[in-house]
């Protein structure tokens, strides 16, 4: 039972700071097969594998040969399903210009003429929140549409005509 509880603390802990600290753990993160064996995904199977240990010697009053049996098919799932997203995630790639000319969204965060600041566009038939500026002033509800990608976070925006 106690090695199952540090694994699964082990694992937790290296889990949320994979996902907290993204850029500074690069060097920790392996990234083989395709996304399949990242730090986020081996430790999110290894803190998997030590709460269905827990569950199973604990909860359920299985042995621990049994409980280890039951972690390691979690354990290999979790890696199974962490991989795909990481597959798919990579497939729909950054925004490009070709993508993101033309969107069209609307002012959340208001800004005056030159300055930056938030809009809501529809992308791929979903809300992305995306900074902007445009040459006149932006007000909240503001109906615009991209005009330039400026950054990979930030485009120029023009309104639309309200008729």
């Amino acid at each position: 039972m106690t090695a199952f509880v540090v694994v699964a603390v082990v694992g937790g802990a290296l889990c949320v700071l994979s996902v907290l600290f993204d850029g500074l753990l690069d060097a920790l993160d392996l990234d083989l097969g395709g996304g399949f064996l990242s730090l986020t995904s081996v430790s999110a199977a290894a803190a998997l594998f030590g709460l269905s240990g827990i569950v199973a010697v604990s909860g359920l009053g299985w042995g621990p040969g049994a409980a280890g049996a039951l972690g390691a098919g979690v354990a290999v799932v979790t890696l199974l399903a962490a991989g795909l997203l990481v597959r798919s995630l990579r497939r729909s790639g950054p925004e490009t210009s070709q993508t993101v000319l033309g969107a069209r969204g609307r002012v959340t965060t208001p800004a005056s003429a030159g300055r930056y600041g938030e809009v809501h566009l529809q992308l791929h038939g979903t809300t992305v929140k995306w900074t902007a500026v445009a040459d006149g002033d932006l007000r909240r509800g503001d109906a615009v549409e991209v005009v330039e990608l400026i950054s990979p976070t930030a485009v120029r925006v023009r309104p639309l005509d309200a008729g």
